[in-house]
């Protein structure tokens, strides 16, 4: 796994698939090696293929929010929001700050859209009653070009957002 990682690093993807390939048959339980595997096919576009391995990660241990991370960007990547959210809660119950810290987005920086990103991550924290961190991550998904201002307005779990006084105008 650690030479996979080696090659992954360096650029040489075909390298670290056979090293984190030998690492799961060694040891079919290592859950990294299987979070590691999908992130090879993550980058390589393969997001069922991501999300098989991901899933397996984290049947072995569910205990790491970087895989839970991982996973939701996969199924974001689908466009399955339910899918993200499920697992980007699961992520944030982990670790509260993995949603905002950019430890989940370190292989895969760059292919999200960050305005639906901040926007689930709105989402998230909004259902968890926290108003004043889902305004703040609405605004960070504004200034990325967030526009859908009527889905916050519609959507069950922002009902503690829209109601607060700064929501009034905040958003057009």
């Amino acid at each position: 796994n650690k030479l996979g990682i080696c090659h992954q690093r360096l650029g040489d993807l075909g390298a670290a698939r056979k090293a984190y390939r030998m690492a799961v048959e060694l040891r079919p339980e290592y859950a990294e090696a299987w979070n590691n595997l999908g992130t090879l096919d993550h980058v390589a576009q393969d997001y069922e293929g991501a999300i098989r391995a991901y899933e397996k990660s984290v049947t072995l241990d569910a205990t790491d929010p970087v895989v839970f991370m991982n996973l939701g960007q996969a199924w974001l990547a689908l466009d399955d929001v339910e899918q993200t959210v499920t697992a980007w809660s699961q992520a944030q119950r982990l670790d509260s700050t993995i949603l905002t810290s950019g430890v989940g987005d370190s292989v895969l920086a760059g292919q999200l859209d960050p305005a639906r990103k901040y926007f689930i991550y709105a989402k998230l924290v909004a259902a968890d009653g926290d108003v004043d961190r889902a305004l703040e991550l609405l605004g960070v998904a504004r200034e990325h070009g967030f526009r859908d201002f009527e889905t916050v307005e519609r959507d069950p779990d922002f009902a503690s957002v829209v109601q607060d006084p700064r929501w009034t105008g905040w958003a057009r």
